[in-house]
């Protein structure tokens, strides 16, 4: 990149591309004498990690995120800028608020108010902002399941002659898409979308476009691809998507007509009816004293969330409801955050369930005490609290806010176990 510096460079502006960050620490100080500004395009990497920190809190750069529909954060509509410096915020406030120098709140305190420059129309409605502020609290669980998303193309892709998989390094992104590589392009194109399947290019060089041709010098305008050649399809990745396009269920079998799309239905191969290679999912036991409340509530969390790479139980020490329902305070508060509890019957653990499972979660120290006496030295290896060294609060017994509390708590420690 430093080769491409001139005297007359005012600005590097990289693309943080699919969300993998793009690190400059080691050029900063060479940018800086230069007085360069770096300016991150972001818009698909809210999340994703540079060496150092996660995107945007180097203060190296500022750094643009993207907040629209289908972005790793959304309020729906909107974006957000974080600034290196005073200046920096003070001028990107006032250029959002139609070029006044007083805040809203400022203005409310006084006669009149001060356009000290340009500006447009960018603030961030409350609606939208309430929308973003509850994302935000769900993020680590929307960060895990878009990696386990992108881990679950990568593992059906891998053994595919012509399927060039672009790599993220994941363990430091949070994916926006995933993106491979084939040859005869645009017949993968038409025939996925002939099978329903939503799927796209991304993006068409910009130095071919006609509006922007005229800023390009001459001799770079014909080095795009030539139409025909492979360039990246994308495949639709969103967290909230769970079925295939159409066609069969990667994990039932079953044709399930036309649904939305995910990691599990789509494989770029041109082939309307490609073999699917899932992961062998991670088996994770949930156990809580009756397995009445907490854990069938846990295991139906990492379930949902965890996708093809969980399969999730769960189980009581005590034998008391074996075989009847959850309990109704838990399968009503579940529901009101998109979880079905309905079809839980409880089950007592046993040497089996230890044995069938990777990880063996407790919901607080005295059940964990408990799985200790009960495990062999293969099983005890296995074991571990929930929410780390915390106990997470049994709600039996209590109100209604106990038992949505509850639902919180495990809903948020639940990124633990996978990412």
């Amino acid at each position: 990149m430093l080769e491409a510096i001139t005297p007359d460079t005012r600005a590097v502006m990289p693309v943080l591309f699919g969300g993998r960050a793009v690190d400059l620490n080691g050029m900063h100080d060479v940018l800086g004498e230069r007085d360069i500004t770096v300016i991150e395009d972001a818009a698909h990497a809210f999340g994703s990690y540079t060496a150092t920190a996660r995107v945007g809190a180097t203060r190296t750069a500022l750094t643009c995120f993207s907040f629209g529909p289908i972005k790793n954060l959304t309020c729906l509509e909107g974006g957000a800028l974080v600034p290196r410096t005073t200046h920096e915020a003070e001028t990107a406030r006032q250029l959002r608020l139609l070029g006044i120098n007083q805040s809203q709140a400022e203005r409310i305190r006084t006669t009149s108010y001060t356009v000290g420059a340009f500006g447009l129309r960018g603030t961030m409605s409350s609606i939208h902002a309430a929308v973003g502020s509850a994302q935000l609290d769900q993020f680590p669980l929307i960060e895990a399941k878009r990696k386990n998303l992108w881990r679950a193309y990568a593992a059906g892709l891998r053994e595919l002659d012509g399927v060039a998989l672009v790599d993220l390094d994941v363990d430091a992104t949070v994916p926006f898409n995933c993106v491979v590589r084939v040859a005869r392009r645009d017949d993968v194109h038409r025939i996925l979308h002939q099978q329903g399947i939503g799927v796209g290019v991304h993006y068409p060089p910009h130095h071919l476009q006609p509006a922007f041709s005229p800023l390009v010098p001459q001799p770079s305008r014909h080095r795009g691809r030539r139409q025909g050649d492979a360039e990246p399809a994308v495949p639709p990745k969103h967290e909230h998507h769970g079925r295939t396009a159409r066609g069969r269920s990667p994990r039932t079998g079953r044709d399930e007509g036309a649904h939305r799309s995910c990691c599990g239905g789509i494989l770029m191969t041109g082939s309307p009816e490609p073999p699917v290679t899932a992961p062998v999912p991670r088996r994770i036991l949930t156990v809580c004293l009756g397995n009445y409340c907490r854990s069938p509530l846990a295991a139906v969390v990492l379930a949902q969330h965890g996708g093809a790479a969980v399969e999730a139980r769960s189980a009581g020490i005590v034998d008391k409801w074996v075989g009847g329902p959850a309990h109704p305070a838990m399968i009503d508060a579940a529901a009101l955050r998109g979880y079905d509890l309905t079809r839980h019957r409880a089950v007592q653990i046993s040497p089996d369930l230890m044995a069938w499972a990777d990880l063996i979660l407790a919901m607080d120290h005295s059940i964990l005490a408990t799985l200790r006496v009960l495990a062999d030295d293969h099983t005890a290896a296995k074991l571990a609290l929930y929410l780390d060294d915390k106990d997470i609060a049994d709600p039996y017994g209590q109100d209604d806010q106990a038992f949505a509390a509850c639902v919180e708590v495990i809903e948020r420690g639940a990124w633990r176990h996978l990412a």
